[in-house]
């Protein structure tokens, strides 16, 4: 005799925390616990385009994934271009920002992250590799569950499962098939 409890969770979040320890990453700046900090999108990013100046379409709900292309690209920037361009990135307060392939972080990223309050990490994983246990992980968490509250029990061969609302009395009736010979 199984028991399952009833609740359904499409909204779901999961903390950054928990991302961050999958995943492996090292912290180089977080604005508070990464356990108070949620993550709601499966969706991941790379932010070439808001980089690029066009940051109509973002959204803030996802991890931002600054690989090669993106570092190369900061890199090559005047300086004070790169300044306006990060600072209009982070201003869009992404949830967090993870730096892959052993990139060097550029300490005008992390200034501007900490003035915007923008977690960012860091890993030594390739961005393919990474963002795709990432996605695959996120998926995981945040899909929509449903979970019912019944019982399982076994009459005649079939399994049945008894469901309805707490105290209704299903554990009663299981046990009742139980002491007719039922599993």
């Amino acid at each position: 005799m199984d028991e399952y409890s009833v609740s359904e969770n499409y909204t779901s979040s999961v903390e950054l925390e928990k991302i961050i320890k999958e995943s492996g990453l090292r912290v180089l700046y977080t604005p508070e616990d990464p356990k108070k900090i949620m993550v709601s999108s499966a969706e991941v990013n790379r932010p070439g385009l808001p980089l690029a100046g066009f940051t109509e379409c973002f959204d803030p709900k996802r991890i931002e994934i600054i690989g090669n292309a993106e570092t190369v690209m900061l890199r090559q920037m005047d300086p004070d271009l790169r300044r306006e361009r990060l600072t209009d990135f982070l201003r869009l307060s992404p949830v967090a920002v993870v730096v892959t392939h052993g990139n060097e972080v550029e300490p005008m990223l992390l200034e501007l992250a900490e003035y915007f309050e923008v977690p960012v990490m860091f890993t030594q994983d390739n961005t393919s590799d990474f963002m795709a246990s990432l996605i695959s992980f996120l998926h995981v968490q945040l899909a929509p569950q449903i979970t019912r509250h019944g019982v399982l029990v076994e009459v005649y061969g079939e399994g049945m499962f008894i469901t309805g609302d707490s105290g209704i009395g299903k554990s009663e009736t299981a046990i009742e098939l139980i002491k007719r010979g039922h599993r």
